[in-house]
């Protein structure tokens, strides 16, 4: 960076202009302060924090301290006062986080915790800004340097803490813990020149308080350095304009008080890789940033020495922050140049960004005569940099700016006067209703302070599977307020996984950025999809939560729980046994969110059976627990009556007739894209006239309430033959027609996937839409037909065939009066097979979803029949095998014909899921229907349990299908 010679002196008028507005300022702040403390009957402490709620005034109970003073460790109110924001230090280390009787280190760590936390939510926020700044070079410039910056920020804390405080190298901690607060003052200076949001705004207040908890960690390191555990003695952090200099060597203890040090590079260094510009040789890297690249990641034993013989590099280095002790080897001066011509002027490029040679890891990273250059392409002139790292204006003030500044203080702290004045002589506070989503971007955590926080946390965390993990992460996240409801605690759960999520995203961009990986690429875009399928259905259970839809609440959270799953899922998959850091990094982080979202869950469940009662709170428990629902005994017998609606009218109309103009759309999905967006209070019908119609499908988010209207199964047809073995398919993008809006419905229509041999999975039917009717179509394929993926579905009078686990999904679905048709194998069909009809993927016990069978009918084709009859033993058909732990599927009142075999159901591998499945079946008929020889982890239901898996009780269905069809 270049920077002018010329002094800017601070001349005695400007002193004088200073003079004046700090005797003005302290004036009226004095007035300030004589109006807070007369009109305040009691003591009262001002809130740092505007979410966090206020309460009346009343008598303070004994564990609900008035103020922080007052109840605040003395140890943490005297190491405080060694901070330059002391009541903010008190305030942030007033929690039960602290230990009694904490040592002065103790509080230190404590100190730390606080930034690190904090430090983490401006993580996710400014990812958040990342996520929302496409098409914007400059802020998305400002923002990828902040990621980097916070990254770095947090590395260097947790280096402090880890690695130097626990080894008593005080000296490296405060190095360490100076370059964090740095890189935090980096992220906020970034964003100053991308302030164009009012989302940027927050972070930067955010990142403001920030720095202020790692200011306050880092001046207790310097009084803890200075004078040890005797915090009588720590204090505020001075510099040498203060008289103070640090306790250094004694006078002819170094020849020139240590100025005559001699250390260096050191000698005799044996190259690890060589660098030349010498293509004949094979043995040398053509480029700097190849032999970088090849350093081991974390190498903290050894140097890595890279020699770069002579010649003139035009690249730009990086050496990222794993790699450690690289040493960069030249030829000497002049001879071994590594050149580069970034500069602030061209687009997206940061002061940060322009370096030739950049290495953020610690500093060990040597160079031994090398030049590095930097030449600009361009002059540099005036220009603003995007977001200059280390922009400092020049100091001047004139007489007019001074008159001005004088001016403005005194009108400010008047009106703050004022203010403060009709605030504490009001009779009463406004009660705030507490939100976690106000608290999404808070100036400073809320502290939990009381023990009543701590019980109603314990005693709501009892409700979850992963109770340590749920208690920690609602500790540490700051967001349940004092006395909270138990209401309030779900929703400060939600928040800690929605946070996580948003952090989910932003590793799995970088990811998808740095993989060369085509399978891994793959899965990482999906991922990103369904994680915001995922945040789009958490959020709306909040929102229902809020309205007392307890049931859509559960609904639609569990579908955000199966989501996340299914990205972890598909990450594992497709990394196969080659799992690099990054990839298992990510996986790792994808699990805990997936219990941080598990636990949410479990405390829904709990609600909607106990309500605020949590003494009766209890992890999730299933059928195979003895538990089933409170139901209501109605139409499990058929009595329920509703369906797809009738007289409706199309609003377009799909047709293969080309011969004139006549209105209408040639391809499906044109009529798709012509729905309006979000129309959540009208259908949108689609005529599909009779034809066969070739095309993928797919009905988007944002498209709700879409109605397709087909001819007759066999005459309205959509045809696709995408499979898992192609290019880049998944058995998610695999399908003929894929349903993301909700209150889709079907009626007349055939959809099929006629994916060739050899068999993969190959799907014709894919639905995340809540709240679809699908009645009298027809679904035809072989493995995985129908991909019922997610949320409340009900299929009417439908005919399903395949073969391998033909109806799977996570979904709670209701098939009422279906024919379920087993088909021939594409291969070798004659030779034999195991078939399962249905595999469940629940994946957590809390989840409200699984597949029920009412009246249907299980049977083959024709062909298939045939086949079996001709030789049964070796032709074996099961009503479902277990994708996930805790499968459910039951069949009531089913016709079961001979195919199906007497064990009636089908392991998926050794004993997995077979002590956490429900299979269950209530009063069927037909030859498979014997019961005598199924399998001991598969049930009879009970009677008075049956109305558990009605239309009206497990789906709701009474609320939203039309009583009509």
């Amino acid at each position: 960076m270049t920077t002018s010679s010329t002094t800017y002196s601070r001349k005695p008028r400007n002193f004088l202009c200073i003079s004046m507005a700090s005797l003005l300022s302290f004036s009226l702040f004095s007035l300030f302060l004589f109006l807070s403390f007369s009109f305040s009957s009691t003591t009262t402490t001002l809130k740092t924090n505007q979410h966090r709620p206020t309460k009346q005034k009343q008598k303070p109970r004994p564990n609900v301290p008035p103020s922080s003073a007052s109840t605040t460790q003395p140890e943490i109110l005297q190491a405080c006062k060694a901070t330059r924001f002391q009541d903010t230090c008190v305030s942030s280390l007033s929690n039960p986080n602290v230990p009694q009787n904490p040592t002065p280190l103790q509080i230190i760590l404590s100190a730390i915790s606080v930034s690190n936390t904090n430090l983490k939510i401006a993580q996710s926020m400014v990812k958040s800004i990342l996520d929302s700044s496409k098409g914007n070079i400059n802020r998305t410039t400002a923002a990828k340097n902040c990621v980097e910056a916070l990254n770095n920020s947090q590395y260097r804390i947790t280096r402090s803490t880890d690695d130097a405080l626990p080894r008593g190298r005080v000296k490296d901690a405060r190095a360490w813990m100076g370059a964090a607060l740095l890189y935090q003052y980096d992220c906020s200076n970034a964003l100053k020149y991308a302030n164009d949001t009012s989302l940027t705004h927050q972070t930067m207040s955010f990142l403001d308080t920030l720095m202020t908890f790692s200011s306050n960690a880092l001046s207790m390191l310097v009084s803890y350095d200075a004078f040890g555990n005797e915090t009588k003695s720590w204090a505020p952090p001075k510099t040498e304009r203060d008289g103070v200099w640090e306790f250094g060597s004694a006078p002819g203890s170094g020849g020139d008080f240590g100025l005559g040090f001699r250390g260096g590079l050191p000698s005799e260094l044996t190259a690890d890789v060589t660098v030349c510009k010498d293509e004949s040789n094979g043995g040398c890297y053509k480029t700097v940033q190849e032999a970088v690249n090849t350093a081991p990641d974390n190498e903290w034993g050894r140097r890595y020495v890279i020699h770069i013989k002579e010649g003139v590099y035009n690249e730009i280095v990086k050496v990222p922050l794993e790699k450690k002790n690289v040493v960069f080897l030249g030829d000497g001066m002049g001879k071994t140049v590594i050149t580069g011509s970034l500069v602030v002027g061209q687009p997206g490029i940061s002061t940060y960004n322009t370096a030739t040679v950049e290495h953020p890891s610690k500093a060990k990273t040597l160079n031994h005569d090398t030049t590095i250059m930097a030449e600009p392409s361009s002059p540099t002139g005036s220009t603003k940099p995007l977001n200059n790292f280390s922009q400092r204006p020049p100091f001047s003030v004139s007489k007019s700016r001074c008159f001005v500044i004088i001016i403005a203080i005194v009108l400010l702290l008047s009106l703050a006067s004022l203010l403060l004045f009709f605030t504490l002589s009001s009779k009463t506070d406004e009660e705030h209703r507490y939100s976690p989503q106000s608290q999404l971007l808070p100036s400073m955590p809320t502290p939990i302070t009381a023990k009543q926080s701590q019980t109603s946390i314990h005693l709501a965390c009892n409700a979850t599977r992963h109770p340590q993990t749920c208690e920690s992460s609602l500790g540490e996240a700051n967001v349940v307020p004092p006395n909270p409801t138990p209401l309030q605690v779900i929703q400060s759960a939600i928040f800690v996984s929605s946070q996580n999520l948003e952090t989910a995203k932003s590793i799995l961009n970088s990811l998808l950025a740095s993989t060369t990986n085509p399978n891994i690429t793959t899965a990482a875009k999906i991922c990103l999809e369904v994680l915001g399928y995922s945040q789009y259905r958490i959020s709306s259970a909040n929102h229902s939560l809020t309205r007392g839809e307890e049931k859509n609440a559960r609904a639609w959270m569990s579908a955000g729980l199966s989501y996340q799953y299914d990205c972890y899922g598909g990450l594992v998959y497709n990394a196969g046994n080659n799992i690099s850091k990054p990839v298992n990094e990510t996986m790792l982080f994808l699990e805990s969110l997936v219990g941080l979202t598990s636990n949410a869950l479990s405390m829904m469940v709990s609600y909607d059976l106990f309500g605020n009662e949590t003494e009766s709170w209890r992890p999730p428990q299933t059928e195979r627990d003895g538990f089933w629902e409170d139901s209501v005994l109605d139409s499990v017998r058929g009595v329920f009556r509703g369906g797809f609606p009738s007289k409706l009218t199309a609003d377009a109309t799909v047709c293969k007739d080309q011969s004139k103009d006549n209105g209408c759309y040639k391809t499906v999905q044109e009529a798709v894209n012509a729905a309006p967006d979000n129309a959540v209070n009208r259908r949108f019908v689609i005529h599909i006239k009779e034809g066969v119609y070739e095309e993928i499908v797919r009905v988007p988010f944002e498209k709700k309430n879409v109605v397709f209207l087909g001819d007759g199964m066999g005459k309205s047809v959509i045809t696709g033959s995408l499979s898992v073995g192609q290019i880049g398919v998944t058995t998610y993008e695999s399908a003929t027609v894929g349903v993301l809006g909700d209150g889709f419905m079907a009626s007349g229509l055939t959809i099929q996937n006629t994916a060739g041999a050899p068999t993969h999975q190959a799907v014709a039917f894919r639905s995340d839409s809540d709240l679809s009717i699908i009645e009298n179509c027809e679904f035809l394929g072989n493995q995985d037909t129908l991909y019922a993926h997610s949320l409340r579905q009900f299929y009417k009078s439908c005919r399903i065939e395949g073969n391998v686990d033909f109806i799977f999904g996570n979904s709670a679905a209701i098939f009422q009066d279906c024919q379920i048709l087993v088909r021939p194998r594409q291969e070798k069909p004659e030779k034999g097979e195991n078939n399962a009809v249905t595999a469940h993927g629940r994946t957590d016990p809390a989840q409200s979803t699984g597949f029920v069978f009412q009246n249907c009918l299980i049977n083959g084709t024709e062909e298939y029949m045939a086949l079996y009859r001709s030789k049964p033993s070796v032709h074996k058909n099961f009503l479902g095998r277990p994708w996930k732990e805790f499968s459910r599927t039951v069949f009531l009142h089913c016709n079961l014909e001979a195919l199906v075999t007497p064990q009636g159901w089908m392991p998926w591998s050794g004993d997995f899921a077979l002590k956490t499945l429900y299979y269950g079946e209530f009063e069927n008929s037909g030859p498979g229907s014997d019961s005598s020889q199924r399998v001991t982890w598969s049930s009879q239901i009970p009677a008075e349990h049956v109305a558990t898996y009605s239309v009206q009780n497990f789906i709701q269905g009474d609320e939203w299908i039309p009583t009509s069809s």
